[in-house]
């Protein structure tokens, strides 16, 4: 309950977003490939935004830090995680499938780059069926899936706006 309310905050999910370092995990990751952005509609789509690809995006730890202390997020464990609300840490686990990308690099980078806004995250790495049976069932923290069906959202409107305990990791996907 205590780390479902905070990720349920939209001020602390702005702050998890400007913890990352997109450009840095393009270069790594992706050797320079990609376009760092937000997980959005591609310009290709008639419904595309460039406030929606660019929203939060910016790599900013100080903002993200103060978000975190505004949220009351002020106290942290000997080794300077935060602590969750609750006096709990405040650890999320990221849970993954390696099928469709380089999640494992990515999750690492990012794990590295929470570290500097006092948040500690585990990336874990799982079978497909099993983390879609885990997220269809809201027994995870935060799970990693490919933005598809970005030229065409109506095919899967669920894959933007997430509803029931998951919308957005299936296991026929």
């Amino acid at each position: 309950p205590g780390l479902r309310e905070l990720l349920g905050n939209l001020d602390f999910r702005i702050a998890l977003s400007h913890g990352m370092n997109r450009s840095d995990i393009n270069e790594l990751a992706y050797q320079g490939f990609g376009t760092p952005r937000q997980a959005s509609l591609i310009p290709q789509s008639a419904y595309f935004k460039e406030e929606h690809a660019t929203r939060y995006a910016d790599y900013d730890p100080d903002k993200a830090n103060q978000i975190l202390d505004e949220l009351g997020l002020t106290e942290r464990d000997s080794d300077g995680f935060r602590l969750r609300p609750d006096g709990e840490s405040l650890l999320i686990t990221v849970e993954y499938a390696p099928v469709f990308g380089p999640w494992r690099d990515v999750l690492q980078m990012i794990s590295e780059q929470w570290q500097a806004i006092g948040i500690r995250m585990v990336p874990k790495e799982e079978d497909r069926a099993l983390l879609a049976e885990r997220a269809g069932a809201a027994e995870h923290d935060v799970s990693v899936g490919t933005m598809d069906y970005c030229a065409t959202p109506l095919i899967r409107p669920d894959r933007f706006v997430p509803y029931g305990a998951s919308g957005v990791y299936e296991s026929n996907a």
